[in-house]
């Protein structure tokens, strides 16, 4: 019997997306997204959800530094 997956492969591997998420805010400088990333990544409900909310945190990341707060550009 083939071994069941357990995440959308199509999304890739859930802990290479928190990995990216952590690169994006610290080269982007919003560090004081990390905190509100890892309690909403401990409340994620599986590997999908977990590749979806590292998206959006990366995506924040890249619009906090694009719009310039908090002295992103710095």
């Amino acid at each position: 019997m083939p071994k069941k997956k357990t995440y959308d492969r199509d999304m890739g591997d859930p802990r290479f997306a928190i990995a990216r998420a952590y690169d994006s805010m610290e080269r982007n400088k919003a560090h004081h997204l990390i905190p509100e990333f890892e309690t909403k990544l401990n409340q994620v409900g599986g590997p999908n959800d977990t590749i979806r909310l590292s998206t959006e945190y990366s995506r924040k990341a890249r619009e906090h530094f694009e719009s310039g707060h908090e002295g992103a550009r710095q």
